[in-house]
């Protein structure tokens, strides 16, 4: 759950602080729900919810489809990969969605 939270925070470019001032929290509670080591009281959860765009099954895990084998590769390389380059790694995916849209690429169409 937290690393789906701190996740989606830096996804929106969204500081601990700001979301720790929204919710009337420290920085520091904050950053114990993303690492995992105190967990999210149940009345904050639709709070955070709605500060993240997400709901709150999203945030606790109860959303998750099926992954294939590939999915659950890119998953792994992204969740291990430094925050920092992060950015970087949405920003080529997204642009090799752009191209698809535009036609220029095969990213998302099922093999016959």
């Amino acid at each position: 759950m937290g690393e789906r939270i701190q996740s989606r925070r830096e996804y929106l470019g969204i500081d601990r602080k700001t979301v720790a001032d929204t919710l009337g929290m420290t920085t520091q509670a904050i950053g114990h729900y993303e690492t995992g080591r105190s967990q999210v009281p149940a009345e904050t959860l639709p709070r955070l919810a709605k500060l993240l765009g997400v709901t709150v099954d999203w945030i606790v895990g109860n959303d998750e489809e099926e992954l294939d084998v590939d999915e659950r590769d890119v998953l792994q390389y992204y969740r291990g990969m430094p925050p920092q380059l992060r950015p970087a790694a949405r920003a080529a995916l997204r642009a090799m969605f752009r191209e698809e849209d535009e036609g220029e690429g095969t990213i998302g169409r099922k093999s016959e």
